[in-house]
């Protein structure tokens, strides 16, 4: 145990010299005293226990020459001291206020420091994140994948990820659905100073953080001693704009400049000695995006013309997609000290979000060539290369649609901590956001989709499984099919989908801190409560119909812009479209009759907790976390369109042990163990309804049966890892855990068949096109399934090399995941022992849906004289994405069901990055993000069914300064 060793106190500050920036997770030591430390944010540090007299303190922090200052101690008093360092480098540019290896070198100290297994990244340990997109900087770092606006940890699903503000929940749209997972395109990233990603859970943190934790560090006034003020203004362009020609945008009849301006500025300044702000606002337009896909939708059913070893390419669309998004927002931050031991923090920030996208596809439908004989072996297959319709079982369809979506998210929080004479704190805090998405498709005049079409004609299908396959359209009669000639088709009604979400969150947290020595053993304990009410309403109409445009009347709507417009990167020729702004102009009187019962719900979820934590110091090396949570969650669901309600309800204690354990100073053992639950998303718990997805990347989308009586899953995670500093800031981790789940949610996916759709209730032909649908439908699964991973990561400054390499810094982090698969006995269809197995498979198979099983990731950087070179790669495994459930039907008769496992093929992305510092206010940068552009593609049981281009590289360039 640790002997005290004196009565007196030391109360202090640590910054960088260089940059006036306070520096947390310094390391302060006693020389000849068993009293150690390290800073908190503000830079401060306390020591007591300390013995009388003249003693030295060793002071230091990865990249800055360790400091060892003398202070005298006196009995009774507290000696003040400020400890200012220096860069241990050769200073290659000295107006450079902060850049990549600041921001790994402030990393590396706050994770040491970390009292569970934590990665911390700095706001510039990466370079500027185009648009501030906190999904690309998150990337970077072990353990996470980005999945568009949303990140998993672990390679567990986004929904069990939970992002704080400054330790408080914040409000998520989730693009209009009932869905738990956060998304972060409605905030952006200029006010952040760093991120927490938070792998182990301590009693103080949620029971839903079973993946992990994310939490956002805002700016504050009192992180430096001087003030600071920071602009940018850039622009980004695709690779395929790069024009200064207007181009076709992403409304019908519409030329836009593709490329946008953007702009950024912050300050951070003391108004007062005990009084400070931060000011933000920023606007970013991103580069009109592009999406061109060739798709291949298939089918297994010999009823249909596949077969299980073979499929049939039943139709093939290609795909050409065109959107644009703007965030815009202002936030401000006030950190006051009404005395030495007080402080009050507020904030209040909003973002405005808003998204216009089109796209445009052309379709060939084979349909259903005819039923395939048991045990015979068909002429059209994938792998034979071709398919063919029968003379009148073809269809040709122009699908075009135009949509938009905007929504506004603000967010208020309040904090005060208060820090007594008797080692003792109390923190409270309380939050209230709201986000806001809304799809409003009339009301920016136009319908959201229209789809011209024609059947009863001759269609075929060559060279399967290409990019662009060879096809041929023909009349029944044999004569060419001219589809560019738009009176040759005929739109058959107008859909459109408005869509709204709202959700607010608000409440606040206790939490009090005694340092308690227990038996002579240094320790704190901690307790404190948490309230989290979390309303959210989401409401979506299924609207077809009120109209239609016959074949003689279609070329009065020809688009003048878009047709004729060679715009498909992969190789397509133009085609004749249509504008829908001109008809929704003509049309926009007709009344659009729903197609489907709304999806209208409304959730009011409460989550209470109170928690004990004790932090144990048996010795400076050692340091035990441990401790107990209450959690209770209570949901009220009410599903308006069925005058239907529900509840949810899941509570437990659940505990956590924690262990830190420094053997030497440059190395770190951890150990944790603990329970935790997972939720289902809000989607599942709709009582009494379908919801609708649309078909999306993949080729299908999906009707969701809801399932009310879903119950949280149970987690226990087991936790083992070990880091090493060399010095500076570079280091070496190796993290091991496991997971194991029990009472897991596990979705079952079928092809929606008509027999599927009416064993169900649902009215299959309200569908467009009822082919391009799955059925899923969840449940729990009691017998358990295991993650087992490895994480590393590795950082190294080359500072041992001879100039101009001695400024050469490399970060490389790797993520590897093994699964158990969930081997239940479980009957799941008493009545038909085939499908009982394939629904097996599907369970045995769950935890692998979605799951990263593979990521890495390297970031490398270089200062050479004024310029600074920055890259960014990232690269993974493959990924399963769907299991589905297909039917084999002989000559009517079922025979057996088959899995079809749909998997994302890996792709490695690179993101260049050059400055040139030419003096403190003014820094030209250029960024190339996805500098390789290699497409993506998904499979079905090893065939390619989808490869897509996105229009990268993306190009930014700007200007950006201090003062």
């Amino acid at each position: 145990a640790t002997v005290l060793v004196g009565s007196g106190v030391v109360r202090g500050v640590v910054l960088d010299a260089r940059t006036s920036e306070f520096l947390e997770g310094a390391e302060v030591q006693a020389e000849g005293a068993p009293v150690r430390t390290t800073t908190l944010r503000a830079g401060e540090f306390l020591l007591r226990n300390l013995p009388v007299g003249s003693i030295q303190l060793q002071v230091s922090y990865p990249g800055l020459t360790s400091q060892t200052v003398t202070v005298a101690v006196q009995d009774g008093k507290v000696a003040e001291v400020t400890v200012r360092l220096q860069s241990e480098t050769v200073q290659m540019s000295e107006f450079k206020v902060t850049g990549t290896k600041e921001g790994m070198a402030k990393a590396v100290a706050l994770q040491k420091a970390a009292d569970s297994a934590k990665t911390v990244a700095a706001s510039d340990q990466f370079g500027d994140i185009s648009q501030g997109n906190v999904a690309e900087y998150l990337k970077n770092l072990p353990g996470v994948a980005q999945s568009g606006y949303a990140v998993s940890l672990r390679g567990m699903s986004s929904a069990f990820t939970n992002v704080t503000i400054d330790g408080n929940p914040i409000a998520s749209a989730t693009s209009g659905e009932m869905y738990r997972r956060f998304e972060f395109e409605q905030l952006v990233i200029d006010s952040i100073d760093n991120v927490e990603v938070t792998k182990t859970a301590t009693p103080d943190r949620p029971a839903t953080n079973t993946g992990g934790a994310i939490n956002l560090l805002t700016k504050g006034a009192f992180d430096r001693l001087n003030q600071y003020s920071h602009y940018r203004v850039f622009g980004s362009v695709r690779d395929q704009y790069l024009s200064l020609h207007r181009q076709p945008g992403f409304r019908s009849h519409d030329l836009r400049f593709p490329i946008e301006p953007n702009l950024s500025l912050e300050y951070v300044g003391r108004l007062k000695e005990d009084l400070g702000v931060f000011l933000g606002a920023r606007s970013y337009t991103a580069g009109m995006g592009v999406t061109d896909r060739s798709e291949y939708v298939l089918t297994y059913d010999p009823s249909q013309g596949g077969r299980p070893e073979d499929p049939l390419a039943n139709a093939w669309r290609y795909h050409i997609e065109r959107g644009i998004s703007s965030r815009t927002g202002a936030s401000v931050r006030l950190d006051w000290k009404p005395a030495s031991s007080t402080t009050v923090v507020g904030s209040v920030a909003w973002t405005q979000f808003d998204m216009a996208f089109n796209y445009r596809e052309q379709g060939i439908y084979i349909g259903n060539p005819g039923t395939v004989a048991y045990g015979s072996t068909p002429t059209l297959s994938y792998d034979a290369g071709r398919s063919i319709s029968t003379r009148t079982g073809g269809r040709v369809q122009l699908s075009q649609s135009e949509r938009g979506k905007t929504g506004d998210t603000y967010a208020v929080d309040l904090k005060a901590k208060h820090e007594f004479a008797n080692s003792s704190r109390l923190e409270l805090a309380s939050f209230w956001s709201k986000a806001g998405n809304y799809y409003t498709d009339t009301a920016q005049g136009n319908f959201g989709y229209v789809y011209p079409q024609r059947s009863s004609l001759w269609a075929e299908i060559t060279d399967i499984g290409s990019i662009l396959p060879a096809y041929s359209v023909r009349t029944s009669t044999g004569a060419d099919f001219d589809i560019n000639n738009l009176g040759n088709l005929s739109i058959p009604s107008f859909t459109t989908e408005p869509r709204k979400t709202s959700e607010i969150r608000h409440g606040g947290t206790v939490d009090y801190v005694r340092d308690l020595p227990l038996f002579r053993v240094p320790a704190a304990v901690k307790v404190g409560v948490r309230y989290d009410n979390r309303w959210r309403h989401n409401r979506k109409d299924f609207l077809r119909g009120g109209g239609s445009i016959a074949s003689a009347r279609m070329n009065e709507f020809i688009d003048p812009i878009w047709s004729g417009a060679d715009l498909g990167t992969l190789g397509v020729l133009p085609r004749t479209w249509v504008d829908l702004r001109n008809i929704y102009a003509a049309f926009n009187g007709v009344t659009i009759p729903p197609y489907q019962s709304s999806l209208n719900g409304t959730f009011d979820e409460e989550q209470w907790a109170a928690y004990g934590r004790v932090d144990l110091k048996p010795t400076e090396q050692l340091l035990l976390v441990g401790g107990v949570r209450q959690e209770w969650i209570a949901s009220d669901n009410f599903n308006r369109a069925a005058n239907a309600t529900g509840r949810f309800r899941a509570d437990g204690l659940f505990p956590s042990l924690n262990l830190r354990y420094t053997p030497r100073p440059r190395l770190v053992v951890r150990a944790a163990v603990s329970q935790t639950i997972g939720l289902p998303d809000f989607n599942d718990l709709l009582p009494a309804t379908f919801t609708i997805s649309e078909p999306g990347v993949t080729g299908r989308g999906y009707v969701n049966m809801t399932n009310p009586n879903l119950e949280p899953y149970d987690v226990n995670n087991f936790d083992l890892g070990a880091e090493y500093y060399f010095g500076g800031s570079s280091s070496v981790s190796l993290a091991l855990f496991r997971k194991r789940f029990s009472n897991y949610i596990v979705s079952r996916t079928m092809v929606l068949t008509p027999e599927i759709a009416g064993q169900v209730g649902f009215d299959r032909n309200s569908l467009e096109n009822p082919e391009d649908y799955y059925l899923r439908s969840k449940l729990n699964v009691a017998d358990p399934g295991y993650y087992n991973g490895v994480e590393v990561s590795f950082s190294q400054n080359f500072r041992m090399l001879p100039a101009p390499f001695n400024t050469l810094g490399v970060q490389v982090n790797g993520t590897f995941l093994r699964i158990d698969p969930i081997e239940s006995q479980q009957v799941f269809d008493a009545g038909n022992a085939n499908q009982d197995r394939a629904l097996r498979e599907q369970v045995r198979r769950a935890l692998d849906l979605n799951a990263a099983k593979r990521r890495w990731s390297a970031t490398i950087n270089w200062r050479f004289r004024q310029f600074d070179f920055l890259a960014n790669l990232n690269g993974g495994g493959w990924v399963d994405t769907a299991n589905i459930i297909n039917t084999v039907t002989y000559a009517g008769r079922t025979v057996d069901y088959m899995n079809e496992i749909q998997r994302l093929k890996p792709r490695t992305t690179v993101d260049f990055r050059i400055e040139w510092q030419r003096s403190t206010k003014l820094t030209p940068y250029l960024q190339i993000r996805d500098l390789l552009h290699q497409p993506i593609e998904y499979y079905s049981n090893g065939r390619r069914s989808s490869y897509a281009k996105n229009g990268m590289p993306l190009y930014e360039f700007g200007l950006k300064g201090w003062w």
